[in-house]
């Protein structure tokens, strides 16, 4: 038996859900590849050179995260109407986006890591409050 509460009848809860967790994922998946990929990079300076670790990661980070946690925000405004949930992934998505406009102008430093870092770890801890409220409302 499961403890999930049953679909709704239009059926958005298990999209909610679904979109927040992928959220997650992708929120870490961001989290990690600021932390952990600088340190190979250290020891593997070909991935540099290669533009594996380029920009492009960025913004194809960006592009599957605004879309993700943009649909979640607005079956999650229906549900519950969070200010907080609202706030947190506003702030999360303009942090991620200036992290990109700064590796586009300053190049990878510490500045553009610490921004888009913070935006992805904002991000993650919406999507995962967010997913406590579905759970307390339900």
């Amino acid at each position: 038996m499961s403890d999930l509460p049953p679909a709704s009848a239009d059926g958005t809860q298990p999209r909610r859900r679904w979109l927040d967790r992928f959220a997650v994922g992708l929120s870490f998946a961001c989290a990690v590849h600021c932390l952990v990929l600088p340190v190979v990079a250290i020891g593997v300076p070909i991935l540099a050179e290669t533009g594996w670790l380029g920009s492009s990661a960025h913004v194809w980070m960006l592009l599957l995260a605004a879309p993700i946690s943009l649909a979640a925000l607005a079956l999650s405004w229906r549900h519950h109407h969070n200010r907080a949930i609202t706030t947190g992934i506003i702030v999360g998505l303009l942090l991620l986006s200036s992290g990109v406009a700064l590796h586009e102008i300053l190049g990878h430093g510490r500045i553009e890591v610490a921004v888009t870092l913070i935006g992805a770890m904002i991000l993650l801890l919406t999507h995962i409050y967010n997913l406590r409220l579905h759970r307390e409302h339900a």
